[in-house]
């Protein structure tokens, strides 16, 4: 394996077919900017590029966000990443679905927009997913992109709410901040009666649009979070982006039901571990019912401690 560095990182994915955001240098010194106890490798073996961090003695590729492990200029073979794999003693490694075909109990939901019209994408959905949609546009939302500091901060509040109702751990307000602020984003609210009751963040790169962030107000009847996919959506379908990615679900979990009622079609996400699930999983389940009872801004604030518990456990 030969170690790449920073300033060559770039111009050697741009030569590969296919790779996300995640994989991109910004990305990348994102979370190693806000999380430095995370360091950062970056490798080229066989025609094939890996990114990845590690924390203390264990391998992750890649964290806070769906998708890292090896890229290359043809499909993946899971032999090909169980080579990577015989180089660390404790890894996680998921790959794209484009890339490689696998089983997973973890599903991404990607909805395919490349010679679709808005009429072909709103035939496709689910019927309670066209109604939500029409319902919401008789609210009297108003949907606009973020542009200030304040919406953010306001954004970010509904976000850990969201994120600690779900027993999910936020990432820190700062790396909000400087994701928003990246060429690739585009955040959009809602607003009732100047309340901002939605957001969603998404990413747009290359050809594909990564539903990446979003906040809601749980509120009996407020579809504002169909309005803004719906936007988000559109929007991507009229610059001529081909894939509008949902994001990754266990596929058991509800969620799953309604990013499936967006058209979507469920792909697998090829995962590479050699912890035990089920002992991991029930320590992480511990773990967040334990934050899930502290008020939201010291849940903000431990999210970071959390997160280093939960990747080393």
């Amino acid at each position: 394996m030969i170690e790449i560095k920073k300033r060559k990182w770039q111009e050697e994915i741009d030569k590969v077919s296919f790779h996300t955001f995640f994989h991109t240098l910004e990305w990348l010194e994102l979370v190693e900017k806000h999380y430095s106890w995370l360091k950062l490798k970056l490798i080229k073996s066989n025609g094939k590029l890996f990114p990845y961090f590690t924390y203390k003695n264990k391998v992750i590729s890649l964290p806070f966000c769906e998708y890292g492990g090896p890229i290359s200029n043809e499909k993946l073979e899971e032999k090909e990443i169980i080579k990577f794999t015989n180089y660390f003693k404790k890894y996680k490694i998921s790959s794209h679905p484009f890339l490689l075909q696998q089983e997973s109990d973890m599903g991404s939901y990607i909805l395919e927009l490349k010679n679709k019209t808005i009429d072909d994408l709103m035939q496709s959905f689910r019927k309670t997913t066209r109604h939500s949609i029409r319902y919401s546009q008789k609210e009297n939302l108003i949907i606009s992109e973020m542009k200030t500091e304040k919406d953010l901060k306001k954004f970010y509040k509904l976000y850990v709410q969201s994120m600690k109702k779900n027993y999910a751990f936020p990432v820190s307000f700062k790396f909000i901040k400087d994701l928003s602020q990246n060429k690739n984003i585009k955040t959009w609210i809602a607003k009732q009666n100047n309340q901002i009751v939605s957001g969603i963040m998404v990413i747009f790169y290359n050809k594909y649009a990564h539903y990446s962030k979003s906040c809601n107000i749980y509120r009996l009847g407020l579809h504002a979070n169909y309005a803004l996919i719906w936007h988000a959506i559109q929007y991507a379908l009229n610059n001529g982006y081909h894939y509008f990615d949902f994001g990754a679900t266990k596929k058991s979990a509800k969620l799953s039901v309604f990013k499936r009622g967006w058209g979507t079609q469920e792909y697998s996400i090829p995962t590479f571990t050699d912890q035990n699930q089920t002992g991991h999983q029930s320590k992480n389940d511990f773990l967040k019912k334990i934050w899930r009872k502290i008020p939201c801004f010291i849940f903000a604030k431990t999210s970071s401690l959390a997160h280093k518990k939960m990747f080393y456990t």
